[in-house]
């Protein structure tokens, strides 16, 4: 499958670079079959496991960046991070790349948390790494 990557060694850090693309992990539908999303992943993924990069969309791109924020800037702790860090700041800026939803009542909601099994993306050299439970893993 051409969108299929590996699980690498974990690095337990990421080489910080000027452009970075979030990934958030699709769980897909819930229903009794499936109680954790079509697209559930293992708890546990491990060196050479395998993932199918079509159960992952882009929501956010983090340019300019000179600290090792980035996955707290994609988590919600006392706001919305889709909502309230968009835009240009002193030492990074954020767009997103997936619109924030829009419920049936026009009730605007960010987008969730990065977690574990969510990719950063980095643009300049296109490395990709999976985030795990402790640290980060190179997917090759």
């Amino acid at each position: 499958m051409a969108n299929t990557l590996t699980i690498g060694a974990n690095t337990h850090e990421l080489n910080m670079g000027q452009s970075w693309t979030v990934f958030h992990h699709n769980m897909g539908a819930v229903n009794a079959e499936h109680p954790y999303g079509e697209n559930a992943l293992p708890y546990e993924l491990k060196e050479g496991d395998t993932i199918n990069l079509d159960n992952w969309e882009a929501v956010a791109t983090i340019t300019n960046l000179k600290t090792p924020l980035m996955y707290r800037l994609t988590n919600n702790v006392d706001e919305s991070w889709s909502r309230e860090f968009v835009g240009d700041h002193e030492h990074w800026s954020m767009f997103l790349e997936k619109p924030l939803e829009v419920d049936e009542q026009g009730k605007e909601w960010g987008h969730r948390s990065t977690s574990k099994h969510d990719i950063f993306r980095n643009n300049i050299t296109g490395e990709m790494f999976f985030l795990q439970g402790f640290g980060y893993a190179l997917l090759a």
